[in-house]
């Protein structure tokens, strides 16, 4: 499966409703790599295939670290509570698209983004000290 075709199983709906734009697709030459950005207002979500692994971040356009990138798993987390590090874009993480992904994308909106980016924050260091002790 292609990363596109992936998007467009699981969050397809999602992109009309809130209005969110292809702003980038590049292809690499070798290894089938390719990166898919779509943007609004107030967030980008970044989807990656590096040879065959596919992943998605988030990253904040309003708030004070607009650079900082959140993973899906971390995400998954926030919404749902399970402690599952499970990075890749596979069917369980589909599923979850399917089923949260407005509710993830409002949770970066002005209106919430401080309180999102407190919580995202606790559940790096927790996962960070799970991961390295």
């Amino acid at each position: 499966m292609n990363l596109l075709r992936y998007i467009q199983e699981n969050c397809d709906e999602v992109w009309k409703k809130d209005q969110f734009v292809m702003t980038d697709h590049v292809e690499g030459a070798s290894f089938g790599n390719e990166l898919i950005r779509y943007e609004n207002s107030f967030l980008v979500i970044e989807f990656v295939n590096e040879r065959g692994h596919y992943t998605m971040e988030f990253i904040s356009k309003v708030s004070r670290d607009k650079n900082h990138r959140y993973s899906i798993e971390l995400l998954r987390q926030l919404i749902t509570g399970e402690n599952d590090l499970r990075p890749s874009l596979d069917d369980v993480n589909g599923s979850f698209l399917r089923t949260s992904l407005s509710e993830l994308i409002s949770r970066f909106e002005a209106s919430m983004i401080d309180e999102t980016r407190k919580e995202l924050s606790i559940l790096e260091k927790r996962r960070a000290k799970k991961l390295f002790g």
